[in-house]
C-alpha cells in the first residue's frame, strides 16, 4: 500500500474532509491513539496584496475527534505551519487552516454535532455524554447552548396546557408546557406558570395566530381556564376528565383513610389496655384485620366497577386465615363503614356518565345537571361538595365530550376525545430528565434538552451562537479577591 493511498484511506474512514493532508504518524500509547497530521506544502500568497509568504516555522495543535472512540480516545496531533507575508508593507502572518478544526477549538468541528444528537436521549447526562467523547462536561452544556436553539411551533387548533416540576429556583418552580393535541408535539415551555412570565409570553404572539386557538385543554387551575378570557378569546375551555375522576378518586381515599385512622386508633387503646394487663410495653401490636383490609383492598371503592375481575374462585389470605373470592372481599370491605357501598355506587354514576354521550356535549351537558342534582341531595359531604365543583365547571366538563375524526395511515377513522391524556404522559419524561440530572439550574438549557429529544422535525442552528450568548449572567457581584498572607 502507498503512503499516499493510505493518507486517503484514514483521513476518508475518519470522515476529514480535506483533500492537502499528509499522515505523517500513527502510534497507540495505552489507551490513546495519536495520528499527526499536516496539511502538503505548495506555495502560499498573502490574500492582502498576493506577495509570496514564508514559513515561519511549524507548530502543533492537539485537537480531540469522536470518531472510533470505542474504548479509546483518539487525538489529533496537527502540525500547522506559520506564514509570513514578505512584502515590507504588509508583513501579515496566518497559520495552516484546517477545514475540520476550528480555530482554537480542542476538538473537531464534528465533536459538537455528534454531542447534540447524543443529547436527544434524555436518559444521557451531560457527564456520560462527556467520558463518551472525552470532553468535559461544561464543553457538552457549551456545545448544545450553542448549536441547539428551538424556536416556537405555530399555535394549533387544540392547544393543551399543564405544568411540569422542574424547580429550577425558588421562583420557576412549575415550568408551563404547551402541546398540540393532535400531533402530540409540545409547542412550547415557558420557565413558569406566574402571570408575569405567561402575561408577556402570550401577548407577544399576533392575535390572529392566538385566535386560532378553538379548544384549550387544561386541569381545573382557575388561571388557565382564564386564557381563554384574556389571550384565547375565540376558544372555548375544556376540563379534561382525567383531572374531574382524579379529584373524587382522591377525596374517597381521604375517606378510607380516615376509616383506617378509627381501627388504628382502637388498635392503640386496646394495645394499653393489654399492656397494663400483662405488665408489659410493648409500642406496637398485630395489625388487626379491619387495618389489613383497608389498607389492601380498597380497590374495592377506588376502582372502576367495570374494571373489577369478579371470580367465585376463592383463594387463602394468610392475614384473614381463610378463603376468601372477589365477592367475599367486596363484602368485607363495604361491612367496615356503613357509607361505603353508597359511595361507591355514587362514584358510579359519574364513571358511566364519563363514558356515554362522546362526540355529543349538548347530552351530555344536561346528563350533567341531573347528576349534580344526584349529588347535591345524596347526603354524602364528599358527593355535596363534588356537586359544587361539576356546577361550576359544566361548561367546561361538557366540552371535553368533543371529539377529533381522523384517518390513520391505514385508511381507519381514529376518533379521539379531547383531553390531556397526551401531555400526562409526556410531562414524565422532564421529571425523569430531572431525576437523572441532580436537578436543574439553568433554564434555556433544560427547555431545548426537551423540545431536541421530542420534536419530530427539531434543526441544529446553521451559525452557532458565540460563547458570550450562552453565558449565564447573574446580580451577584464578586467583591476583591484578598489573598491570605
Amino acid at each position: 500500500m502507498t503512503y499516499k493511498y493510505m493518507t486517503n484511506l484514514i483521513t476518508d474512514f475518519l470522515n476529514l474532509k480535506d483533500n492537502d493532508l499528509i499522515l505523517i504518524d500513527y502510534h497507540v500509547s495505552n489507551s490513546t491513539k495519536f495520528i499527526t497530521l499536516e496539511k502538503k506544502l505548495k506555495p502560499h500568497f498573502c490574500y492582502l496584496c498576493n506577495f509570496k509568504m514564508h514559513s515561519k516555522g511549524v507548530t502543533t495543535r492537539t485537537v480531540s475527534h469522536p470518531v472510533l472512540q470505542d474504548g479509546y480516545h483518539l487525538i489529533f496531533k496537527l502540525r500547522q505551519r506559520r506564514w509570513k507575508c514578505t512584502n515590507v508593507d504588509c508583513g501579515i502572518t496566518e497559520n495552516d487552516v484546517f477545514s475540520f478544526a476550528t480555530r482554537y477549538m480542542h476538538t473537531t468541528n464534528l465533536t459538537p454535532l455528534q454531542i447534540c444528537f447524543s443529547l436527544k436521549d434524555l436518559g444521557a447526562t451531560a457527564i456520560s455524554v462527556a467520558k463518551k467523547f472525552n470532553v468535559s462536561d461544561t464543553t457538552v452544556h457549551n456545545y448544545f447552548m450553542q448549536y441547539v436553539d428551538l424556536p416556537r411551533l405555530k399555535l394549533p387548533e387544540i392547544l393543551s396546557v399543564d405544568e411540569v416540576f422542574l424547580n429550577i429556583d425558588y421562583k420557576h418552580k412549575y415550568a408551563l408546557v404547551l402541546m398540540d393535541f393532535e400531533t402530540k408535539q409540545i409547542i412550547d415551555i415557558l420557565p413558569s406558570r406566574l402571570k408575569e412570565d405567561t402575561q408577556r409570553y402570550f401577548l407577544d404572539i399576533p392575535i390572529a395566530e392566538r385566535n386560532n386557538v378553538k379548544y384549550l385543554v387544561c386541569d381545573m387551575y382557575n388561571p388557565y381556564i382564564n386564557y381563554t378570557k384574556t389571550y384565547f378569546t375565540r376558544s372555548n375551555a375544556v376540563v379534561d376528565s382525567f383531572h374531574v375522576v382524579a379529584w373524587l378518586t382522591n377525596k374517597l381515599n381521604m375517606y378510607i383513610n380516615k376509616v383506617k385512622k378509627k381501627f388504628q386508633e382502637r388498635d392503640v387503646l386496646r394495645l394499653k389496655e393489654k399492656n397494663e394487663l400483662t405488665n408489659r410495653s410493648y409500642l406496637t401490636g398485630i395489625e388487626s384485620r379491619e387495618v389489613y383490609i383497608l389498607k389492601n383492598y380498597r380497590w374495592v371503592l377506588l376502582k372502576n366497577k367495570d374494571n373489577i375481575e369478579y371470580s367465585g374462585n376463592r383463594h387463602y389470605i394468610n392475614k384473614l386465615c381463610a378463603y376468601y373470592d372477589t365477592y367475599q372481599i367486596e363484602d368485607l370491605f363495604f361491612s367496615l363503614d356503613t357509607h361505603f357501598k353508597h359511595l361507591r355506587d355514587l362514584k358510579e354514576v359519574y364513571i358511566n356518565f364519563n363514558k356515554q354521550n362522546l362526540g355529543n356535549p349538548l347530552s351530555a351537558n344536561q346528563a350533567l345537571i341531573e347528576i349534580i342534582e344526584i349529588y347535591k341531595n345524596s347526603g354524602e359531604s364528599i358527593f355535596i361538595e363534588f356537586s359544587n365543583l361539576l356546577k361550576k365547571f359544566t361548561k367546561e366538563i361538557t366540552n371535553s365530550f368533543n371529539v377529533v375524526k381522523k384517518l390513520d395511515d391505514s385508511g381507519e377513522l381514529i376518533i379521539r376525545r379531547i383531553s390531556n391524556g397526551p401531555i400526562e404522559s409526556f410531562n414524565r419524561k422532564p421529571k425523569d430528565l430531572k431525576r437523572s440530572s441532580r436537578g436543574f439550574t439553568n433554564f434555556d438549557y433544560t427547555r431545548n434538552r426537551i423540545l431536541w429529544a421530542n420534536r419530530d422535525d427539531a434543526a441544529i442552528r446553521a451559525v452557532p451562537k458565540k460563547f458570550k450568548e450562552i453565558q449565564t449572567k447573574t446580580d451577584i457581584v464578586r467583591g476583591n479577591y484578598i489573598k491570605n498572607k
